[in-house]
């Protein structure tokens, strides 16, 4: 199923710590001023070792299909991750997390791998129901998750816990 080849330029791969890690060490160093207000653990990656580690014990998530987490590739480069953070084959669902590197946003990049995944989930890994969370003030989050089909069904006052503090959370979901 991986590289899982989405278009001409769009490929999903799983991560390769030691050839991905300074690629998207870099991503995150050069993103940190416009991902740190929506991804807390920004902060803390400070450089490529941890990303490394960090992409080794996704690897074993996956092999143990408590999630799935892959390397967005565009043009052959690295430039962000996509995961389903959780699986939950007892019901079927998943919970997407995502996030790409500035200079590649607004590019259609992020919601056309989203609509891919979702189609491996639903294809491969027989779900029934995918969600994404999103701070509701985080409008590319939002966007990204409207774009790709979901249906937002509710909002969590308070549950997103961000550096600045509590923001309310959107839930949307997409069934298959």
């Amino acid at each position: 199923m991986f590289p899982y080849q989405i278009n001409d330029k769009i490929t999903l791969k799983l991560p390769q710590p030691q050839n991905d890690a300074p690629a998207l060490f870099h991503l995150i160093d050069s993103s940190r001023k416009e991902m740190l207000p929506w991804l807390p653990w920004v902060e803390k990656m400070t450089n490529e070792h941890e990303e490394a580690d960090f992409l080794i014990s996704v690897l074993k998530q996956t092999a143990l299909q408590k999630a799935l987490h892959t390397v967005i590739h565009y043009e052959h480069k690295p430039v962000g991750m996509l995961s389903f953070n959780t699986l939950d084959h007892e019901k079927h669902s998943a919970e997407i997390g995502y996030w790409l590197g500035t200079r590649y946003t607004s590019m259609g990049i992020m919601h056309t791998a989203v609509e891919a995944l979702c189609r491996i989930g639903f294809e491969h890994y027989q779900l029934d129901t995918i969600e994404i969370h999103a701070a509701s003030d985080n409008l590319a989050s939002n966007h990204v998750a409207e774009k790709a089909g979901f249906q937002l069904v509710e909002v969590r006052p308070n549950q997103e816990d961000l550096p600045d503090g509590h923001h309310d959370q959107n839930i949307w979901l997409l069934n298959k």
